[in-house]
């Protein structure tokens, strides 16, 4: 930043309360280093408004149809002062990054959410050509913040290119000490530095229909599985690698599993016969890593099936009334029949640690592929058996 002068800022907080109504005020954001202010709520704050949405809009993020400048969301949504009325809501897109920025000719800034990240979203709106940015708790998470609020606005000149939010964003994260370059990473684990070099080959090797004709399999009924690379034909597939000159590869294996591609999650062993079985993957995973290639698995602890051996309805995610939460997908089955949330708490205890290490003894060498885990974002479980917050599931 140049010659930017902070003044004292605040922050316009509109809140929806649960009858509809509507209340407004205003608060002061705090400077901190450079040219950075930050907006603290407490999670006890939140609390005491029994609001179900709540928009902040700080000071500096007002700009009006026609000015020079832009909005951004982290997931490629880019936008200029060019309506007259109109709303872009994050709430049905994950953010998949905690920040977002704006420019106009008052000045730039990025915003990022450093604490009760998960499921804060992002607002613009306009109104006879007014436009506003703001950052949006919705429902549950002001009703039920698992953590205070802070936001950090990275303040910078008129003009920024949106691209510099980027660097922004990159050396905050840095900063923060919990996040390494690959360079330094590599000196700790080469097989990360020969994985970065390594074309990812998906091969799909086995499945049952999709969607399944039958929602709840159980063995008597669980449709057939289709097979397509036998552990054979994998080491056909490295033989051609090497003949065709390719020199660094990570083969990634998709429906090795028992019941074939989300064949029966969390049940993972044994390997699919119809494949071969255990001891011929073993051997075509000792073929591709002396052939020079990575090799890694397909897995998942995201979601669960009842045709698993592990089926049991105490370890799947519940909503505040107990009932157990089907994935996203909703009534949409996959290859296992109709999936369900894993409680992110129970599929650790139960299923990562018991059989992560089972995969890797197999000898898998590289980057392993588990579902889904950064694509949905996490929920709350309300089990209180194994209650879990959006920020212990991560």
């Amino acid at each position: 930043m140049s010659n930017l002068l902070i003044l004292l800022t605040g922050a316009l907080l509109n809140w929806t309360v649960a009858d509809g109504g509507k209340m407004a005020e205003r608060v002061e954001l705090s400077p901190c280093d450079g040219a950075i202010e930050k907006l603290s709520l407490s999670r006890d704050r939140i609390l005491s408004m029994n609001a179900v949405r709540l928009d902040i809009i700080p000071d500096f993020a007002w700009a009006v149809k026609g000015e020079e400048g832009y909005w951004f969301s982290p997931y490629g949504v880019y936008g200029e002062y060019d309506r007259d009325n109109g709303t872009f809501f994050a709430g049905s897109e994950r953010m998949c990054m905690p920040m977002f920025g704006w420019s106009n000719r008052k000045g730039a800034f990025l915003a990022i959410v450093t604490s009760l990240k998960y499921f804060v979203r992002e607002t613009v709106n306009v109104e006879n050509g007014k436009y506003s940015i703001a950052a949006t708790l919705e429902k549950a998470l002001c009703q039920e913040p698992y953590e205070d609020l802070v936001i950090e606005y990275h303040r910078r000149d008129s003009g920024t290119p949106y691209a510099s939010m980027a660097a922004i964003y990159r050396r905050y994260q840095l900063e923060r000490g919990s996040v390494k370059p690959m360079k330094e990473r590599f000196a700790e684990n080469k097989v990360l530095e020969k994985a970065l070099m390594a074309p990812e080959i998906r091969i799909r090797q086995a499945w049952k229909p999709v969607p399944s004709p039958i929602m709840h399999q159980a063995p008597e009924n669980e449709p057939e599985v289709k097979v397509a690379v036998t552990f054979d034909r994998l080491k056909d597939i490295v033989n051609e690698l090497s003949a065709q000159g390719v020199k660094d590869a990570e083969l990634c294996l998709v429906g090795w599993n028992i019941g074939g591609h989300d064949g029966r999650w969390p049940q993972v062993f044994p390997s699919e016969p119809k494949l071969g079985g255990d001891e011929k993957l073993r051997d075509a995973i000792r073929y591709t890593i002396d052939a020079g290639y990575l090799i890694v698995p397909h897995g998942n602890f995201h979601e669960g099936y009842t045709i698993s051996e592990d089926w049991d309805g105490e370890w799947t995610m519940k909503d505040e009334n107990g009932f157990i939460l089907p994935t996203r997908h909703g009534k949409v089955s996959w290859g296992g029949g109709r999936p369900y949330h894993m409680c992110p708490q129970r599929a650790y205890e139960k299923f990562c640690t018991r059989d992560i290490p089972r995969m890797a003894a197999f000898g898998f060498k590289g980057v392993g592929y588990f579902d889904v885990v950064t694509i949905c974002e996490p929920q709350p479980c309300k089990d209180p058996r194994h209650p879990c917050t959006p920020a212990d599931g991560v």
